[in-house]
């Protein structure tokens, strides 16, 4: 115990604190208060959270500010915490989100076990400086909270109408004096009183687009033009959309307002989601590239294209009533109605996908690859689906008629299956090739319905 004192004292007095303070300090430790003594107890109790990246100015309005919360051990080095520590967000006039298309708000984060950081996005609404706080109540932190001051300016690119018409090139119509370009978001909200319904008279290249909550106009894309950005958000107001063609290399999220497509190919790289509002996707396809995150949501889409390498559907099932098609091979999930034809000409892979043809007039398949596991469900009761190409399903997939009323004509093709389950519903083969499980099959009453010649 003297050699602990003498240690204690010699750190205290470093401090400026007295010998007898520093062994009154120890003797009521070490008696009461045991562990502090123990370095696996500071190990454990001395971690930090701090905002690891450097201040920044950001416009008023955009989603360009971000910021990371950073968990560090006892000796102020980035380290994954001993369990989840939830992280408050504080600040005035201003919203916090979990996503870079600042579509998903929040107001508390999580530095998970597995993880040193977590990183969140941030749109203020005023100019001048903003102060972001992070806190948590975590036993484990101490300080407990961490601040950053940024700097807010003044958007050049917020839609005013001052201009004498409404064309997007106009430049008076913009808060700055010019239209924006490929490095700019355009920001629609309650700023102007005069020419609030834009018509986007040229091709338009651009960071963003966002309608925010605020915005009560109508956006009118013109018949001949193009709009490529990297995140279009929508809260509020109105698109209409024409035969133009639209592309978003980034996010495409719905959260308000109402969207109308127009005859026109949406295409999507990586994040979709649409959320709440109204939508009309008549007339469009919707071309989903790359990794897709997607969010299909509870509406129906006309034609649906999916290219890229994979795909994961979080609200299932997608409706599509016209058509679905495959380009390339995925690693999938969900349920997909198609009312049109079917074309898998990069099948599913290996993903747990089900396709479901639910139209009411004729419908033709093709594929050249496996399906996924969850095969192929003939659900139309009214007129009969037929191959438009020789079909394999693959070691794990199948095909099932769902009813007595389903139809299958397999048009002279070879149909391979892993699995058949007719449940009273017909397949004719017409001089093609049934193979099921490894097995040729002949006709008659199989499987639980009928296989005609």
């Amino acid at each position: 115990m003297a050699t602990l004192q003498r240690v204690l004292n010699l750190v205290l007095a470093t401090l400026g604190v007295t010998a007898g303070a520093a062994f009154l300090c120890f003797v009521f430790n070490s008696v009461a208060h045991a562990q502090w003594i123990s370095p696996s107890f500071w190990k454990q109790h001395d971690e930090t959270i701090t905002i690891s990246t450097v201040a920044q100015s950001v416009y008023e309005g955009d989603c360009s500010g971000a910021f990371t919360i950073q968990n560090n051990n006892w000796l102020g080095v980035a380290a994954k915490p001993p369990a989840n520590v939830t992280v408050s967000l504080s600040g005035t006039n201003v919203t916090f989100y979990s996503n870079n298309s600042c579509s998903l708000a929040i107001t508390t984060t999580t530095i998970a076990t597995y993880a040193t950081s977590m990183t969140v996005y941030f749109v203020a609404t005023t100019t001048g400086s903003l102060t972001i706080t992070a806190s948590t109540t975590s036993p484990y932190h101490y300080p407990n909270s961490t601040s950053q001051t940024e700097t807010i300016t003044t958007n050049p690119f917020v839609w005013t109408g001052g201009g004498a018409d409404a064309n997007w090139t106009t430049a008076a119509n913009w808060s700055g004096g010019a239209a924006p370009g490929s490095s700019d978001t355009a920001v629609f909200d309650g700023t102007c009183s005069t020419n609030c319904s834009p018509t986007i008279n040229a091709n338009i290249s651009l960071a963003g687009i966002r309608l925010e909550s605020g915005y009560a106009g109508t956006i009118t894309q013109g018949s001949a033009s193009s709009v490529t950005v990297q995140d279009f958000i929508q809260f509020a107001g109105a698109y209409v959309g024409s035969a133009g063609g639209m592309t978003a290399s980034v996010n495409f999220s719905l959260d308000g307002g109402s969207f109308t497509s127009g005859a026109q190919t949406i295409t999507a790289n990586s994040g979709w989601g649409i959320h709440s509002g109204t939508q009309n996707l008549t007339g469009s396809t919707f071309y989903f590239t790359g990794t897709a995150g997607m969010w299909a949501g509870a509406i129906t889409y006309d034609n649906v294209e999916f290219g890229g390498s994979s795909v994961s559907n979080s609200t299932s099932p997608m409706n599509i009533s016209g058509n679905l098609t495959i380009l390339t091979t995925q690693t999938d999930s969900g349920t997909y109605n198609v009312a049109g034809n079917l074309t898998l000409t990069g099948g599913l892979g290996t993903g747990s996908a089900t396709i479901v043809l639910n139209g009411t007039s004729a419908q033709t398949v093709s594929s050249t690859l496996a399906w996924p596991s969850g095969g192929i469900k003939d659900s139309n009761t009214t007129a009969v689906v037929t191959q438009s190409s020789a079909m394999s399903a693959g070691t794990s997939s199948g095909l099932t008629l769902s009813s007595s009323s389903a139809s299958w004509n397999m048009a002279g093709y070879a149909l391979t299956v892993n699995t058949l389950t007719l449940n009273g519903g017909t397949i004719t083969k017409n001089g093609g090739t049934l193979t099921v499980g490894g097995t040729v099959v002949g006709t008659g009453s199989l499987y639980g319905g009928t296989v005609n010649p």
